[in-house]
């Protein structure tokens, strides 16, 4: 069985997961890997989430030389991306950068177009093409031999998670679907060359106050195409490992120097306005060590020592 594998969007964690894509699909398949990314290792839009990537940015040239020595693709694409502000969705209560939607499309777009261009230019037959993000990590392999309901080749499998209650393919309750799928050349080809209509429908509170993910699904259901939910869940058979949560690390940094401004102000306080300044050596001991004020109209003290 020949699969093609697209890898969009930014790189992220790659590094971290890489290994796991070649034990669990590039190693048990005939695969050849197309690549569309960008130049940052990570997004500056606004999503959901607060983690990044640890790993700054880095030439596109040597980012095309490292990914092109781990993943040997047959194509890859690196794109320069210039942040622009087009408003948010809301999507489970949470906003989401339009503009990053947008990118996300044209990332999983070109990575087909890549694909589809060197599927012609060799005369290549593919079994299934799989889109996946970069930051993936594959705990369990695979099995495209177990597909048992696609007799119509009108099918697109999802990986995901379950939101709340199980609810089997009703994507309004499933997240993640958008990160691993996978459905036979024609049907991936008529998902992706076609983002408009996907992001028409992101644009539509009514689908996508459930998420982006089911206004996708729902887009992808109007085509006549079927999405199925694999038995291949989140925290199961993959993980997405993110990065760094910044938020927490803004917190953290905070707290610390919170604690380094309460223990100065135990060593030394300073009080200026116009006309009066004060410093005093220790404050925190019920007696003066040393206390300096001036007032600007009247006079100065100095005092050493306990203070009667």
């Amino acid at each position: 069985m020949k699969i093609a594998v697209q890898l969009f969007g930014h790189l992220r964690t790659y590094k971290q997961c890489y290994q796991s894509l070649f034990q669990n699909l590039l190693n048990h398949y005939d695969c050849d890997v197309f690549i569309h990314t960008w130049e940052t290792m990570d997004h500056n839009t606004q999503t959901w989430h607060t983690y990044r990537a640890c790993e700054t940015g880095q030439s596109a040239e040597k980012l095309r030389r490292e990914i092109t020595q781990i993943y040997q693709p047959k194509a890859v694409e690196i794109e320069k991306q210039i942040v622009k502000d087009e408003g948010v969705i809301v999507a489970n209560d949470k906003e989401i950068s339009l503009f990053g939607m947008k990118c996300m499309m044209h990332s999983m777009e070109r990575a087909n177009k890549l694909r589809e261009e060197y599927q012609q230019a060799n005369n290549v037959h593919y079994d299934y093409v799989l889109c996946v993000r970069p930051d993936i990590m594959l705990l369990n392999p695979i099995n495209f031999e177990d597909l048992a309901d696609d007799d119509d080749g009108k099918c697109l499998y999802t990986a995901g998670f379950y939101k709340k209650k199980k609810r089997l393919n009703d994507f309004k309750y499933i997240g993640a679907s958008d990160v691993l799928f996978f459905a036979k050349p024609d049907v991936i080809s008529s998902v992706l060359n076609d983002p408009d209509a996907i992001i028409n429908q992101i644009k539509n509170p009514e689908t996508t106050q459930y998420g982006p993910e089911y206004s996708i699904m729902y887009a992808i259901e109007k085509k006549k195409i079927r999405p199925v939910l694999l038995n291949y869940l989140l925290f199961e058979s993959f993980n997405i490992v993110r990065g760094t949560d910044t938020a927490k690390q803004d917190q953290e940094k905070q707290r610390t120097s919170n604690k380094f401004h309460d223990f100065a102000r135990k060593i030394i306080r300073l009080h200026f306005n116009h006309w009066n300044f004060e410093f005093v050596l220790l404050p925190c001991l019920p007696f003066n060590i040393f206390n300096f004020s001036i007032n600007a109209t009247k006079h100065f003290v100095i005092s050493l020592g306990k203070v009667d």
